[in-house]
């Protein structure tokens, strides 16, 4: 027996990007190129797409759109990317190209888990994420509270930490990545 433990909301981006494909569009996937919901989702999209990671790339995307034969264009985006770094590529997407269909396909547990953590990291004095190095979806709660925190940690286990530094902070936030075990939150906690 084969399952399929695709998330049913990646699976619903791939049926969005077959019915844009199939109906003639140009499709843009908001995503992280390497990751592998990205390369999943890309394959749907047949020879008349484009992957954008960042806004550098905005204009290569435009010029691959406008020397292509489709005259409609919309716009995908992998389910745990960053919101911020969505909204921005969406609104100059927008300007630049006003006709855009722009669908926000981010999950709601990653943006209610990316807004919490920014929320949490502006009042301690230390952020602590926990999760794997390599998931994208922790890598991005670091980066908020990187950018919103003065001090963050990235562990994987409550071995990595170091009590003494630990106990210096008076204030400390904790969130963890989707798919951290609730013991290893516990550990740490």
């Amino acid at each position: 027996d084969i399952l399929d433990l695709t998330c049913p909301r990646v699976l619903k981006i791939h049926e969005q990007a077959e019915s844009y494909r199939d109906n003639g569009y140009f499709i843009l996937l908001i995503a992280e190129a390497i990751h592998p919901e990205a390369i999943g989702t890309i394959g749907f999209c047949g020879s008349n797409s484009y992957i954008i990671e960042n806004k550098d790339m905005i204009n290569e995307a435009i010029d691959k759109y406008r020397n292509s034969e489709c005259d409609k264009i919309a716009v995908l985006v992998q389910t745990t990317f960053s919101i911020q770094k969505f909204d921005e590529i969406a609104n100059i997407l927008r300007e630049r190209i006003p006709e855009i269909e722009i669908n926000k396909t981010i999950c709601n547990a990653t943006n209610l888990r990316q807004t919490e953590t920014m929320e949490l990291a502006k009042n301690v004095e230390l952020m602590i994420v926990i999760g794997g190095k390599n998931s994208s979806n922790t890598k991005k709660l670091f980066e908020i509270s990187k950018n919103n925190c003065k001090t963050a940690l990235l562990i994987e286990t409550y071995e990595e930490l170091d009590n003494e530094y630990v106990k210096q902070f008076n204030k400390i936030g904790i969130m963890a990545g989707a798919s951290t075990p609730k013991e290893s939150i516990d550990d740490v906690i």
